[in-house]
């Protein structure tokens, strides 16, 4: 479904002309809510953005520093790759910038190419650092933030067309009784004001109901087999074959 389309069919469902200003943002707001959430298979990178690093800076910032591959695609979260002339099957990824820090607490190491990075989410704008410093070009790969729909004819980014109707319109329903708590009716049933209604119709959206499949079993079917391997550097406990991570 378009933009058109489903904010025709919100009217249709909230017959209430006080929201209809509203509908677009509502739309693009639960978008990102859901790509938050989960990790949707379209908002994952196929070609690596780029990082350049230099001897003179250790730490960089994903929202100024790092090149998407396509303009407009920024970053959301989850860097799960990075590789570099060296490490074509890709570094170390800690989790805490901390790890860095102890490693090298003034952060003076030089070398000809980095061999582990840190990062951390937590910020609005997630901060990546590396170890040790050094002129070089790392290829990131991340979950991006979906763009936001603006014309008549754009879909929402990342979500699978199979749950447009089930899992975002029925969040947008619910964002429309949560700002407007009169349109809610405390009744249960077909009724398309419904709270009870649209509370399950987005649990079996997300969930499934035993007939049709929900959004997250059908992200788990989707998400590719780990190819198992040891770690490099450290015991035999196995890791996926293109990455190494440590979490410390």
């Amino acid at each position: 479904m378009n933009l058109t389309q489903l904010t025709t069919e919100l009217k249709m469902l909230l017959v209430d002309p006080t929201v209809e200003s509203s509908l677009t943002a509502w739309l693009n707001e639960s978008v990102v809510e859901l790509a938050a959430q989960f990790e949707l298979p379209g908002l994952k990178l196929k070609l690596p953005a780029i990082l350049t690093t230099t001897t003179a800076a250790w730490q960089y910032r994903m929202s100024q520093d790092v090149v998407p591959p396509v303009s407009g695609h920024t970053y959301m979260k989850n860097v799960f790759r990075v590789t570099n002339a060296q490490h074509e099957r890709g570094m170390v990824i800690h989790r805490e910038i901390e790890t860095i820090d102890r490693r090298d607490p003034d952060h003076d190491e030089t070398a000809a190419a980095v061999n582990q990075v840190a990062i951390e989410d937590e910020t609005d704008d997630a901060v990546i650092a590396i170890y040790p410093k050094a002129n070089d070009t790392l290829n990131l790969w991340y979950y991006r933030r979906p763009v936001d729909m603006s014309f008549p004819t754009d879909v929402p980014d990342g979500i699978p067309e199979a749950f447009h109707r089930s899992v975002l319109l029925s969040k947008v329903v619910l964002k429309a009784f949560r700002v407007y708590p009169e349109l809610a009716l405390s009744v249960e049933g077909d009724n398309t004001r419904a709270l009870a209604r649209w509370e399950g119709e987005l649990r079996r959206g997300l969930y499934g109901d035993g007939y049709q499949i929900g959004l997250i079993d059908m992200l788990k079917k989707s998400a590719p087999p780990r190819i198992r391997g040891p770690k490099s550097g450290g015991n035999l406990a196995g890791a996926d074959q293109w990455s190494t991570r440590s979490t410390r």
